[in-house]
């Protein structure tokens, strides 16, 4: 299979399971200024959390995926106080900030909230050097002059010049192109995504917010995947780039659904003829691994109780995913929302 098909296949996952995309976006408003002026019962325990596996589940549209349905799950263990995660898709879309009552009461009744990321706006600092390339490399050597021609004119429509462009990482290139055009109109309106919704709410009630990934580490996601891969990334952006207000409309109306397993299958149709060994290689690199390096994370926080996590909804389900890592840990998850 060719880059370009591989990145293809792989690209939509990076759409709802990475949470920087909206902070990148947020940048171009500067940018622009400046070139201008210059399960049934939905309960998990230990006993029912399945075995162990070698391949995600997350690769598999054969079956359901496991706790594939729901948003928000109650933790539990005796002795200490109910604990929620929630989870969320990195858009600012209206429909998806209008949370329901299950959502917003655990919130508010929360004593401390944990994101993927704290401190946003530091996120959106680091991702404003990390996307840059050194001095020595140019964008348009690394993708080659067509195709550097074709993201000019792609991005040209939201304020990006050409000269500004040459200095950026080629997965930055792919994080704005794989932005809808309303979703950058917001951003460039400086309304807040849900999970930055939540970081805002929870600053304004003075809970802690609390990190599960360092802000080096959640850019590492993408900014250590080989040149190749996300130059191959960014040609099949650019061929889907018509289509992306659809897709994130299935994506957002499958969310709104609470239907996790429905948004796995749409993320899997482009990687049908994939080779698994690089779907499962990549499915690690964005989701398993660090759901492993979370749910770590997330037991040493857990034991003060009353604990509110909002985290990408892809990183919930499936026998790798936090609420089955969560229910091997002792804890009881059960379905609320």
């Amino acid at each position: 299979m060719t880059v370009l098909h591989t990145a293809k296949a792989l690209s939509l996952w990076a759409v709802v399971c990475w949470n920087v995309l909206i902070p990148v976006a947020s940048l171009t408003s500067a940018w622009a200024g400046e070139s201008q002026t210059a399960a049934a019962n939905g309960t998990v325990s230990a006993t029912h959390a399945g075995p162990a596996v070698t391949r995600s589940s997350l690769a598999d549209a054969s079956s359901p995926l496991a706790n594939g349905q729901g948003l928000l799950w109650r933790i539990e263990k005796p002795g200490i106080a109910p604990s929620h995660i929630f989870g969320t898709v990195h858009f600012s879309d209206p429909r998806v900030l209008a949370l329901p009552a299950e959502v917003l009461e655990a919130f508010r009744q929360s004593k401390r909230v944990v994101l993927e990321v704290a401190d946003l706006e530091a996120l959106q600092r680091q991702v404003a050097t990390t996307m840059i390339l050194p001095e020595d490399r140019k964008l348009d050597d690394i993708v080659g002059t067509a195709l550097f021609a074709r993201i000019v004119l792609a991005l040209s429509r939201h304020g990006f010049e050409e000269a500004n462009l040459r200095n950026i990482k080629p997965w930055a290139i792919y994080v704005f192109l794989s932005l809808s055009n309303a979703e950058m109109k917001r951003a460039l309106q400086g309304q807040p995504y849900l999970d930055q919704w939540f970081e805002r709410e929870a600053q304004k009630l003075k809970k802690p917010v609390v990190g599960l990934e360092g802000l080096g580490e959640h850019l590492a996601v993408l900014d250590g995947m080989p040149d190749a891969l996300m130059v191959g990334i960014v040609e099949a952006s650019l061929a889907d780039v018509a289509d992306i207000d659809r897709t994130q409309e299935e994506i957002t109306k499958l969310w709104l659904a609470r239907d996790l397993d429905g948004l796995n299958r749409l993320l899997l149709r482009p990687a049908a003829n994939l080779d698994p060994e690089k779907l499962a290689q990549f499915l690690d690199r964005l989701i398993d691994a660090r759901n492993r390096r979370m749910a770590k994370r997330l037991k040493d926080i857990l034991h003060r109780g009353n604990i509110f996590v909002a985290i990408g909804a892809l990183h919930l389900p499936g026998d790798r995913g936090l609420i089955s890592l969560l229910a091997e840990s002792g804890y009881t998850v059960t379905k609320v929302y």
